[in-house]
C-alpha cells in the first residue's frame, strides 16, 4: 500500500462540525501513544524538522503524518497523542518525548522519523496541527 504527500495550505475552515464527526481510525494503534506507566516518566520536548501528511492509497482513504526530526537524548521516548477534529475540522496531533526520572544518558540528539496514522473522516476539508503549528490540510472525497 503507497502512500502520496498531500502539500501543505493556508486554507481556514468556518463551518462547525457535526457531532458524528469523529475520526474511524480503524487501524493498528499507533505505537507512539502513551501507554499505561508512563505517567511517571518525565516529559521532555522533540525538535521537528519535518512534517509531511500522507494520503494511504485505501478505500475508504486513510490518512497519517509523517514527522521527522530528533529527541533530546537516546533515553527519550517519542510519543503523540491526536485530538479532533473540532468544530472547525481541526485536527491536533502533540508531539512529546518522555524519560524516565534520574536516569544518567549520553547527552547527544538522537534522530527520529515516525509515522502517526490519523485514520478515516467523514467527506469534508479538515486542517492538520503538529505541536500548535499548520501542518496542512486533508480534503475527504
Amino acid at each position: 500500500m503507497g502512500t502520496s504527500p498531500i502539500p501543505p495550505t493556508n486554507s481556514g475552515l468556518e463551518k462547525p462540525l457535526p457531532p458524528d464527526m469523529t475520526p474511524d481510525v480503524g487501524s493498528a494503534p499507533s505505537p507512539l501513544n502513551p501507554v499505561p506507566g508512563e505517567d511517571k516518566m518525565t516529559r521532555g520536548q522533540v525538535f521537528l524538522d519535518s512534517v509531511a501528511i500522507m494520503v494511504q492509497e485505501s478505500s475508504p482513504q486513510q490518512y497519517e503524518i509523517r514527522v521527522g526530526g530528533s529527541l533530546p537524548t537516546p533515553c527519550h521516548l517519542l510519543r503523540a497523542s491526536l485530538s479532533g477534529p473540532d468544530a472547525k475540522h481541526q485536527i491536533h496531533v502533540e508531539l512529546y518525548s518522555l524519560v524516565k526520572p534520574g536516569v544518567v544518558c549520553a547527552q547527544v540528539l538522537q534522530p527520529f522519523d515516525s509515522q502517526i496514522p490519523l485514520g478515516r473522516y467523514q467527506p469534508g476539508k479538515y486542517t492538520i496541527w503538529v505541536n500548535d503549528k499548520l501542518a496542512g490540510e486533508i480534503t475527504v472525497p
